[in-house]
């Protein structure tokens, strides 16, 4: 598939991936002979369509989501009952997310860990081991690559993206300055504390049959652990392993299994009252979704009229505010264009990339230092492509000014996005 086409129809891949993770769902509790009522919870759960990334474009959650998962219900079965054929599998569905999903790897190590514990067994990590080992093999070493990207990441991610992303909130902070209803209302629909019921409808009744249960067992066992660390993952301390909610979807088949076999003890109308409210929060999350649309429409012809306008342009060094518009623009311009962006083609010597990465962005990523001009001078900076709209975003997120750009020489500009060419600008500092 092309790059193009990727952008264009790459989301139906999400939709695919969704299906086949509720096919298995669906299996797995058929083959433990309980009720399959329970999985229309699954289509209108929030997690499809709460991250925009996740629901419209070609991205790796959805198949991570779905080999993940297929490789813990295999291992699980094949503990339980010995069966190769599940071993087999198991080993098959951790070679493609371990060559193509770095969430899912430690997702998954996370959860084998605790199937450990659970079923008092060296069995989980044994399958885990054989699994690993068999990827190795098979990808000829890649798997170790993305496995140490994922190391690599976390590292970074702790010691510098987790306390500079302007997109990264303090959850519980968030909670601790709610002043009103209205501030409860949203940040009970978008704090990462509760999405993992806001966007779960299956962990409501979780929840309850957690809290109102005399006898426990592994079921219990397994929704307090997706619990605990949730409300751990979503501290400031922790949230460099991701978004806290997302573990929650690889043990959705587990978490299903567990409320199919308590659901005797719900009543009908107080199920269908909760199912009719998740029902109007994911209506109105869609509805959100069609409007973004829309504005998205425009900012694309937006992106579209820069790249023509770069496309005239032979060659030089850009650099993008914020950093991500330089994949948006630069994946689509033409092969013979020449234009390099800073940190995608950086002139840092071999191994510095991170610190000069930091030293570019030692404030806001994915923002250059406010200090453009000795950017600008340090690396040769041809063109500038700056997004107002996310420079307006950052300062009202931060409280910080930052800048407007209106000092250099502006070229071609849309509503939100403009072009600065460097070339014929003067430097007047010191």
């Amino acid at each position: 598939f092309s790059c193009e086409w990727l952008a264009k129809y790459g989301g139906i891949f999400n939709i695919i991936f969704d299906t086949c993770h509720l096919v298995l769902i669906y299996y797995f509790l058929k083959y433990f002979q309980v009720d399959t009522f329970w999985i229309l919870l699954y289509p209108i759960s929030r997690f499809l369509i709460s991250h925009e990334g996740r629901a419209a474009t070609f991205n790796e959650r959805s198949f991570g989501v779905f080999f993940g998962s297929l490789y813990l219900v295999c291992s699980f079965v094949f503990c339980e009952t010995g069966d190769y054929l599940f071993l087999v599998l198991a080993a098959f569905s951790f070679f493609v997310f371990s060559i193509s999903s770095k969430f899912a790897w430690q997702a998954v190590t996370f959860v084998m860990i605790f199937m450990c514990f659970a079923l008092q067994s060296v069995m989980p990590i044994a399958v885990y081991c054989t699994s690993f080992i068999f990827s190795v093999f098979l990808s000829r070493g890649y798997a170790l690559d993305v496995l140490k990207g994922l190391i690599r990441h976390s590292k970074f991610y702790a010691s510098y993206l987790a306390s500079r992303h302007y997109g990264l909130e303090n959850n519980y902070k968030k909670i601790r300055e709610i002043s009103s209803f209205q501030s409860f209302i949203y940040e009970l629909l978008n704090n990462r504390v509760f999405r993992s019921i806001t966007d779960y409808p299956v962990m409501s009744f979780c929840i309850f049959i957690l809290f109102s249960s005399n006898n426990y067992n592994l079921g219990h066992a397994l929704v307090l652990f997706l619990l605990v660390i949730h409300l751990v993952f979503c501290t400031e301390t922790f949230k460099f392993l991701g978004e806290a909610e997302r573990y929650i979807e690889f043990c959705l088949p587990f978490v299903f299994l567990f409320v199919a076999k308590s659901s005797s003890t719900f009543n009908l109308t107080a199920v269908a009252l909760i199912v009719a409210v998740y029902v109007v929060l994911f209506g109105f999350r869609y509805l959100k979704i069609v409007r973004d649309c829309r504005d998205t429409k425009a900012r694309h012809d937006e992106y579209r009229a820069v790249v023509s306008y770069m496309s005239d342009i032979k060659q030089g060094l850009a650099v993008a505010v914020p950093f991500r518009l330089a994949y948006v623009v630069g994946l689509n311009l033409p092969a013979e264009n020449k234009i390099q962006f800073l940190m995608n083609y950086t002139n840092a010597p071999p191994g510095q990339n991170l610190e000069t990465l930091k030293e570019i962005m030692p404030h806001h990523y994915p923002f250059i230092d406010k200090d453009t001009d000795s950017i600008i001078r340090k690396f040769s900076i041809d063109f500038l492509l700056v997004d107002r709209q996310a420079v307006n975003f950052l300062h009202a997120k931060t409280g910080e000014y930052y800048q407007r750009f209106n000092k250099y020489p502006i070229v071609f500009e849309t509503a939100t996005l403009m072009v600065i060419d460097l070339t014929k600008w003067v430097y007047r500092g010191k």
